[in-house]
Order: structure tokens, then C-alpha cells, then sequence
């Protein structure tokens, strides 16, 4: 205090752009005792003087929707805004990452998304009071705007179903199993090719699809194809007679996350005649140029023959060269026999050395070969049947009894890679004296 002035030297500097109250209380007393009659005050402010901060425009608009899914979040104030400070004030919510950025005039703060926003979700923009212009105004009040990304709110649907190869087309059945249609004449190999209406998130189709019983697949997408297509292929072949129940479920979506509104359930049953398994109609033998004799028939497999019938033994070792022993096998439609299919495959195994089997040659007669040759199986196989002509050297021991074992196993395949339903077996009593 110097005389009548008081002065006050503060021991930092003060802060810029911010305003400042004096008091001075009604207790302060002259020399004499007398105090103030009331308080003083009084107000001063280093820096500008100026307005608080208002937002001009926000972009996406306050309760708009936008279809660009890494859009630029736009703030335009109608004075210079200190960046720090709407750093601090700023926030999306659900929180996103980006870059922050202010332009030269530092009216216009931009925020830059660095990821792809989710669709169908509801965007907050949140500025609190915590920004202030450059002269140090803070905002009178937080600011809220929201925004939803995804214009489309159609969910999609499936409008076509049929196998992979546009032969058959896929009825549907209930969800809740009231009503079931079985798809039959569906071939092994055959993939299921479903249209979408609208293009369809590629990243959950495969979880979206379920076959039972438990079968490997793949997913493949035609792009090209209007509607859009998706391809279900399987890894392994289905099998013969099983019946599969295939599910698209709701949770494919569009490209903006509409999900289904219900699941789509197929049945196939696996009986196309394309995928019947090979099957052992007869087995015939017969010396060269001598008469056949039928050593098996599906249709009566219980009428078995013994070898007197296929070799005479009433002068003791007999040998017949060539012998033909003649597999009748039922084909699927298109199927033929591989050469090395059945050889490969088969097994004549006599007891007890009742008889002895030398192989000199096998031939192969496939469905539409010209049989014009004496040699040819006798009786000539029906238009779906192939035959394996095993040619062997016969020896019947006179005094030995046995059984004979014939088999073909289920690894034999056709040329369409159907395999035997299972192993095929039949026995030849060889009863000698």
C-alpha cells in the first residue's frame, strides 16, 4: 500500500484469454478505523474480448442416415476454436478411430474415420463444454447429433434353389417341420446353387450353412449372375440312399447387416441313376466253348451249384484251360467298368485245396461294346450291364471237399466313382467223393 493505493503484483503471469474478478470486502479500514461502506468489485480480462463458440453445421446431419460407411464427421463453428481444447471436447460414440484434424482458419474441425463404420448402427456425436475459441469462450452448452449408417433396411431373401448344374430345381420345407418335402433324384456329385436378391455378406455365408448328417463343403460366389448366386460344393461325394437336410439360416446378411427374416431348409435324398452303386448281378462259369452255368443270381442267391456241375472229375484231375469266370455287373446311368476296376479287387479263395485257380487274363465288356465275337459272355449282358471276364486254368482235386469263397470288396468302383454298397460274398460248395 502506497498512500490511498493499494497494488497488488501477482507472482506468475496471468493467463491469456481469460477474464478476472477483483474484490475488495467492506472489512478494509482507513488509518482512522473507518471500514468501506460496501464491497468493491471489479472485472478485467487479458486477451480479446468475443463471443462463445457455436456450431454452424454438422455433417452427417443431426438424425440422418448415410450409405458411406467411412464417412468424414464435419464441425463448422462460427468463430476459431483451440484445437486442444476440441480434442478434448470431441467423442463418437460407439468409439471409433480416426485422425483429428482443424482446418487454417480453424473454423472447421474435421474427424477422419481410420476404420470402416458398423451398418445399421446409430452413431453419437458428443461435444462437450470443455471447448472454447481461441480467445477462451467455452461453449454455453454440450452439443449431442446423431447419425445411422445403412439406407437399406430390406432384408434379403432367397429367390431361387436347384442343384449346381440347373437339372432340378430345391422345394423348401417349414422351419418348424410341419411341412417336409424330400428332393429325390439327386445325384452324388451335385452341388446346390441358391439366388439371393441382393448381393449377400461372403464373410458369415459359411456359417450360415449347415448339412446333416455332417458333410465337408465349400462356398463359392457368382458375382456375375443376376440375382447373385452362391454355390454350395461338397468335398466328398453323398451318399447312396441318405437322405440330407441342408440349412441356410438367418444369420445371412446383406452388405449392410440386414439379416434374414427366416430359415431356408432343403431335403435331398441321394438316388439319382447316376449314383446307383455298382452291383453283382451274376456270376456265370464256363469252360471255353463249353455250355454256362450260373454259380450266383441276385435275384435267387440261395441256388447254389457244386463243381461237379463245372468240372468232370469222374476220371480224377481234371483241368479245363481256358475256364471263364463271368461277373454280370448292374451300372449306373453313364457309368462303365474301369479295366483294372474289379481285378483289383476281388478274391476267389478255395478250402482246404478243394480246387486250384491259375489267372492267365481278365477282359472287360462295357455297356454298347459290340458283342459279336463266339468268345463273348453268353447270355449277352442287358443294355445297363457291364461284365469282367476272368480267364483262369481250372485244376479239381477228385478226392479233396471244400468250400469255395468268392468276393468283391466295396473300394471297387465305376468310372463315375460310385462304390459297392458294400462288400459282395458268395460260396461254392465243391463236394467231391
Amino acid at each position: 500500500v502506497e498512500g490511498r493505493t493499494l497494488i497488488f503484483s501477482p507472482y506468475s503471469p496471468l493467463a491469456e484469454n481469460t477474464d478476472y474478478k477483483i474484490r475488495v470486502t467492506d472489512a478494509a479500514e482507513d488509518t482512522n478505523g473507518n471500514s468501506l461502506r460496501e464491497d468493491f468489485n471489479a472485472e478485467f480480462r487479458i486477451g480479446r474480448h468475443g463471443q462463445p463458440p457455436e456450431i454452424v453445421s454438422v455433417s452427417p446431419a443431426d438424425g440422418t442416415t448415410t450409405d458411406n460407411q467411412q464417412p468424414v464427421i464435419t464441425l463448422v463453428f462460427d468463430t476459431e476454436v483451440d484445437f486442444d481444447s476440441i480434442l478434448s471436447a470431441f467423442s463418437i460414440s460407439p468409439s471409433v478411430k480416426g485422425i483429428s484434424e482443424l482446418s487454417d482458419d480453424r473454423t472447421c474441425f474435421r474427424f477422419i474415420p481410420a476404420e470402416k463404420l458398423e451398418w445399421q448402427q446409430e452413431y453419437t456425436v458428443e461435444i462437450s463444454t470443455e471447448l472454447k475459441s481461441i480467445y477462451g469462450y467455452t461453449i454455453t452448452e454440450e452439443y449431442i447429433a446423431e447419425f445411422k449408417t445403412g439406407c437399406d433396411e430390406t432384408p434379403p431373401f432367397i429367390c431361387s434353389a436347384g442343384s449346381a448344374d440347373y437339372t432340378q430345381i430345391l422345394a423348401s420345407s417349414t422351419e418348424n417341420g410341419e411341412d417336409i418335402y424330400v428332393n429325390t433324384g439327386w445325384e452324388k456329385a451335385l452341388g446346390i446353387k441358391i439366388g439371393f436378391s441382393e448381393p449377400i455378406d461372403r464373410r458369415n455365408a459359411e456359417t450360415a450353412v449347415s448339412i446333416d448328417p455332417l458333410t465337408p463343403f465349400d462356398i463359392d460366389f457368382n458375382s456375375s449372375a443376376s440375382p447373385l448366386e452362391m454355390e454350395i460344393s461338397f468335398t466328398d461325394n453323398l451318399r447312396w440312399h441318405e437322405l440330407y437336410r441342408v440349412e441356410v439360416s438367418t444369420v445371412l446378411c446383406d452388405l449392410q447387416k440386414n439379416r434374414m427374416e427366416k430359415d431356408s431348409i432343403y431335403y435331398i435324398y441321394i438316388d439319382g441313376p447316376g449314383s446307383v452303386p455298382p452291383q453283382i448281378d451274376s456270376v456265370r462259369v464256363a469252360a471255353a466253348g463249353g455250355s454256362e452255368l450260373c454259380i450266383y443270381s441276385r435275384t435267387s442267391p440261395a441256388s447254389s451249384v457244386n463243381s461237379h456241375s463245372i468240372l468232370d472229375t469222374s476220371g480224377g484231375d481234371a483241368t479245363e484251360n481256358p475256364f471263364f469266370i463271368d461277373y454280370y455287373i448292374n451300372l449306373a446311368e453313364g457309368a462303365e467298368l474301369p479295366f483294372f476296376g474289379l481285378v483289383e479287387n476281388f478274391l476267389i479263395s478255395p478250402s482246404d485245396l478243394c480246387i486250384s485257380v491259375d489267372y492267365l487274363d481278365f477282359q472287360v465288356f462295357n455297356p454298347g461294346d459290340s458283342l459279336t465275337s463266339a468268345s463273348n459272355p453268353i447270355p449277352a449282358p442287358e443294355a445297363s450291364q457291364g461284365v469282367v471276364r476272368l480267364i483262369t486254368s481250372l485244376s479239381d482235386d477228385a478226392e479233396q471237399s471244400g468250400l469255395i469263397l468268392f468276393q468283391v470288396y466295396s473300394e471297387f468302383a465305376d468310372t463315375l466313382g460310385n462304390r459297392m454298397a458294400g462288400d459282395w460274398t458268395a460260396e461254392l460248395f465243391d463236394e467231391d467223393s
